[in-house]
């Protein structure tokens, strides 16, 4: 687990599947971290999919979208699946506004980058 002052992580696995939790403020000043967090989960040996829940996500930054982009497309070069759940209330937003909640989410159509 990792645990900041405004964001923390909780990292689980099912077989090739990984879930990485997301909690608080997702911003440039935590952008470094959370972009680490996830390449690594995506470069772990037999790592077929990773899931990124942001539930408990209460904010979303310009710099956490580029996170999630970075990260899907790092997955996407190793042939790995890529995609966000549990977006709600204003990160949902910020994802849909962003025109990326169909890139990301399994909530619209998949597009390559």
């Amino acid at each position: 687990m990792a645990i900041d002052d405004i964001w923390s992580c909780m990292v689980s696995r099912d077989g090739a599947v990984c879930t990485v939790d997301l909690a608080g403020e997702i911003d440039m000043s935590v952008h470094e971290a959370v972009l680490a967090v996830l390449l690594l989960e995506i470069d772990a040996s037999g790592t077929d999919a990773v899931r990124v829940d942001l539930a408990a996500v209460s904010f979303l930054g310009s710099a956490g979208l580029r996170v999630l982009v970075e990260a899907k497309q790092a997955a996407e070069a190793r042939a790995c699946t890529f995609v966000v759940t549990g977006a709600k209330g204003p990160v949902r937003q910020v994802l849909e506004i962003s025109e990326l909640l169909g890139l990301l989410t399994e909530d619209g159509p998949s597009t390559s980058l």
